[in-house]
């Protein structure tokens, strides 16, 4: 017997003889109907910086454009890698303004001092439930809390002033490789405490190696000017040890949308496009490297493994056998008034390699007794805004917590045009984008990597590379792109227009308490906002994960179909999906999740229908439960719909009670205010589903 979420207040079933519908007015959380000359309230700004010490932060929220009629709308904090109770105070409320009141309103957040820490963490605050006037542009803002603590410095730490010029203007690259080599094999701490500018452009010969044992830490006045374009700036190549502490990366570069750009090597130009600078860069400067200084010898005009063009446009590419690299407290950044068309390409890329200390010629195979993902990495205190990609490629033992990305986009030209470069040529860009080649040894693809704590607050910057039509189709800007065997992810936010999640072929992910909003008109309406694009798909669980598509009115699904009989094992745990109102065909456009070991119990919401249609589903049988209204006044009507197909028995629990025939209606009245779960149970010999919970909603 299936047993489902039970409510406190239970309804007996009490028919009324109806065949159900899809009756009950509107009711949605946007201020749809509200009048232009009720202006709009929106965020002042888009980020905040204060100290740890600074005790509040003030926030202020406009209302432009009229000024007819009363308005409120609420306000409240989001986790991102700060910590509620510790960090800060918990913040919620409601700002509210008269009729012909369009002077500024504001709320503060406490910022808590007791817990010192050292580099930033971060938090948001977020407007909703306008009433009167409409929500404007900005409705997110990021609060960015500086610590006042930095990390001890070692007692042998060196300065990068005994090196480099430290006024920020001087190009100090040649210095800053130099100081890099000094520092290598433990033998003392790099101190950054100045700005020091690298400048390489497309010169491959400029290219900073981060060998064995290198420590490299900044204080708060040290800060990285890097314009890289087309080729890393840093490189870690098999090698370990590494930790990287509190790093200031202000990026002043960008990548042309024509890849075919000259390139150097110290200071001549090799090639004037025909070969393009990254693989100049790898099957030069980085085969050139692993020869002399990992004892590998190319043979049969073999190169170092070419990763991509676009993971070789990274401030940092970490590949081959390197490991145990840490990288903490890391703030990388563009100016405030950088256009799209200057992002930071990528931050991070992850590449397989060959290992130390062998011979490699055309007979090599790509195994892994001969090549080796990077392993053991971790990412923390991840501070980004004005990226493309923050991380691409693959790993094995890694793990990302408290990350922050704020301003975000796709390769464009300076008019915005060119979206994802010439013909296309950059990859679809994310804040994770984890994929690896296809292979069958299980040490050459993603595993083990634990995600959490993840606040993308998705302030896009320029338009969808998809127009539709005639155009090509290439891919989405979406947050999290993930192939990965025995993963997590966990405590994850996107607000990305472009879309929140893409499951490739993975075997034991695991992802709970994911939460995002898209836009399918941004999109062009060409994609879902989470999407199941390749297989195998074995042994996934998807807890407590819920998607919304702001767009006014929905033709794509919000998720995507897993229609592929091979799946294995695929659960889906108080999954929810909401859409304005669906325009596409047939009825609310609930995903199929084809296989064997299915446990599926989700639900989907039409806002300005007040239709709410959930499912709960097992290989052998399947209950549909649809609730509408979804939201009404208290003392009404709700209409209850529901059907079963494989099973021998069903019964409403929760907030009503009774047995269920194999289809049928019903209507219950929620006398008081508050939150109901209609729940339906169904079984058959073969077992029981997951729940089906129809929420609804009386005020």
């Amino acid at each position: 017997m299936l047993r489902l979420i039970a409510a406190s207040t239970a309804l007996a079933l009490a028919g009324c003889g109806s065949d159900g519908g899809s009756g009950g007015s509107a009711n949605s959380s946007s201020s749809s109907g509200t009048s232009s000359a009720a202006g709009t309230v929106s965020l002042s700004a888009a980020s905040y910086s204060v100290p740890q010490n600074a005790g509040a932060v003030s926030i202020s929220v406009s209302r432009s454009g009229g000024a007819q009629g009363s308005a409120s709308v609420t306000y409240a904090t989001q986790f991102g890698t700060a910590l509620d109770g510790i960090n800060y105070g918990n913040t919620n409320g409601v700002l509210q303004w008269a009729s012909g009141d369009s002077s500024p309103k504001s709320f503060s957040v406490p910022i808590l001092g007791a817990t010192a820490f050292s580099g930033t963490k971060s938090l948001s605050v977020v407007l909703s439930q306008p009433t009167g006037a409409a929500l404007g542009p900005l409705t997110k803002a990021a609060i960015m809390i500086m610590g006042v603590v930095g990390s001890p410095v070692a007692a042998n730490a060196r300065s990068i002033s005994q090196w480099a010029s430290c006024d920020g203007v001087t190009d100090d690259a040649v210095q800053v490789a130099a100081a890099f080599a000094a520092a290598r094999n433990g033998a003392f701490p790099l101190l950054i405490d100045c700005p020091v500018l690298i400048h390489m452009g497309s010169d491959i010969g400029r290219t900073i190696f981060i060998d064995n044992g290198t420590t490299v830490q900044f204080s708060s006045a040290g800060r990285f000017i890097l314009d890289n374009s087309l080729m890393p700036a840093f490189v870690i190549a098999d090698s370990s040890q590494i930790t990287l502490e509190g790093w200031t990366i202000e990026y002043r570069g960008g990548i042309p949308v024509n890849p075919r750009a000259p390139a150097y090597l110290n200071g001549q130009l090799i090639s004037h496009g025909e070969v393009m600078p990254g693989n100049a860069f790898n099957d030069i400067v980085l085969t050139n490297w692993l020869a002399a200084n990992r004892g590998i010898r190319f043979e049969d005009d073999v190169k170092s493994n070419w990763s991509g063009s676009t993971n070789n446009c990274a401030l940092i590419l970490i590949t081959g056998n390197s490991s145990q690299v840490s990288v903490n407290n890391m703030q990388v950044s563009v100016p405030a008034n950088a256009g799209g068309e200057s992002f930071v390409p990528v931050v991070f890329a992850l590449s397989q390699n060959f290992k130390p200390n062998q011979v490699v010629g055309a007979a090599t195979p790509m195994t892994s007794a001969y090549v080796a993902l990077p392993d053991t990495l971790t990412f923390s205190n991840i501070a980004l805004d004005g990226t493309y990609m923050g991380w691409v490629g693959a790993a094995r033992n890694v793990t990302f917590t408290h990350i922050l990305s704020q301003r975000y986009g796709d390769l464009q030209d300076a008019s915005g045009g060119n979206v994802g470069g010439v013909d296309k040529w950059f990859a679809p860009p994310h804040l994770f984008y984890l994929s690896y080649t296809a292979s069958t040894d299980p040490l050459l693809v993603n595993s083990s990597i634990s995600i959490s704590n993840v606040s993308d607050l998705g302030m896009r910057v320029g338009v969808a590379r998809d127009k539709g039509g005639t155009d090509s189709i290439s891919g989405y800007a979406l947050s999290l792109k993930i192939a990965c065997n025995a993963c997590s992810v966990d405590s994850y936010s996107s607000a990305r227009p472009d879309g929140m999640l893409d499951v490739l072929a993975s075997d034991g992910l695991s992802i709970s308490r994911m939460s995002g909003t898209y836009d399918s008109r941004f999109l062009n309406n060409l994609y879902p906002g989470w999407r199941f694009p390749s297989e195998p798909y074995r042994n996934l669980s998807f807890t407590n994960v819920s998607i919304v598509d702001t767009a006014e009115e929905s033709v794509q699904a919000p998720i995507g179909s897993a229609g592929m009989a091979s799946n294995q094992g695929i659960v889906f745990s108080a999954v929810s999906a909401t859409v304005g109102y669906w325009a596409g065909p047939g009825g609310l456009p609930l995903p199929s999740i084809a296989g064997s070991g299915k446990q599926i119990s989700l639900s989907l919401l039409d806002n300005r229908r007040s239709l709410r249609v959930a499912r709960a589903e097992t290989d052998s049988l399947q209950a549909t439960l649809q609730a509408t209204p979804a939201t009404l006044s208290a003392g009404g009507n709700a209409q209850l719909t529901w059907s079963a197909q494989g099973a021998s028995e069903c019964a409403a629990s929760g907030a009503w009670v009774g047995t269920l025939s194999a289809a049928g209606a019903r209507s219950v009245t929620l006398s008081a205010a508050g939150s109901y779960d209609f729940d339906m149970t169904c079984s058959n010999a073969q077992g029981a589903s997951s729940p089906a919970v129809a929420l609804v909603s009386a005020q």
